[in-house]
């Protein structure tokens, strides 16, 4: 298993004898559904992009009728910590970052925050919005930039996640970057907000979900 390419893990394995039909490749690297994913594949080596940085991954590899190999079957990486975001004139430090209760209308944009009060508590199941703030002097570029946005548990868990690609000029309102989480969390507690740029940490912080 290979995690040293950020955003990437490659995984291999050899065997003897032949193979009927593809193998199927299982990870997990929480409790959610989102959190589990399969690659089914007739060669023997997967590679499972986009990865969370700082996660520890489970791995099961089956044969196509569903046995399970290596013993017990359980095999685990972690990937590295995310390196500080720096890129389009910009580093993290150049960048603020907000959380609020997203509006209540479904295609909100910058405008409908003047009445909204930012806020770092959320009610169960309330949909968390967030704003990045370019404080520096963005270039602009029409390269494509993957962004992943990860809510994390007390314990450094992942519990929710959402992940895209699109050009750098177009991610920015003026100087915003807008976001949502729509379906909110759920479980009371403390949880950490990360958002990264091509695999790179761009801003975290800290939020609560109150009990009702």
């Amino acid at each position: 298993v290979n995690t040293e390419e950020p955003g990437i893990i490659t995984a291999s394995w050899t065997y003897t004898g032949t193979m009927d039909g593809d193998w199927v490749f299982l990870y997990s690297f929480g409790d959610s559904p989102e959190a589990t994913g399969s690659i089914q594949t007739a060669e023997s080596a997967v590679t499972i992009d986009p990865v969370l940085p700082g996660t520890t991954y489970a791995f099961q590899i089956q044969t196509a009728d569903g046995t399970t190999v290596f013993g017990d079957g359980v095999f685990t990486a972690t990937t590295p910590e995310a390196q500080d975001f720096s890129g389009f004139g910009l580093t993290n430090g150049d960048i603020d970052l907000a959380t609020f209760p997203a509006p209540d209308n479904e295609d909100w944009d910058a405008g409908d925050l003047n009445s909204v009060p930012q806020s770092d508590n959320f009610a169960p199941g309330q949909s968390i919005g967030f704003l990045l703030v370019d404080n520096g002097g963005r270039e602009n570029s029409d390269a494509e930039v993957q962004t992943l946005v990860v809510l994390r548990d007390e314990q450094g868990t992942p519990v929710k996640y959402t992940v895209g690609t699109v050009p750098w000029h177009t991610m920015w309102t003026d100087n915003l970057y807008l976001g949502e989480f729509s379906e909110g969390l759920e479980t009371p507690g403390s949880y950490q907000l990360e958002i990264y740029f091509d695999s790179q940490l761009v801003r975290s912080k800290l939020i609560t979900i109150t009990a009702e």
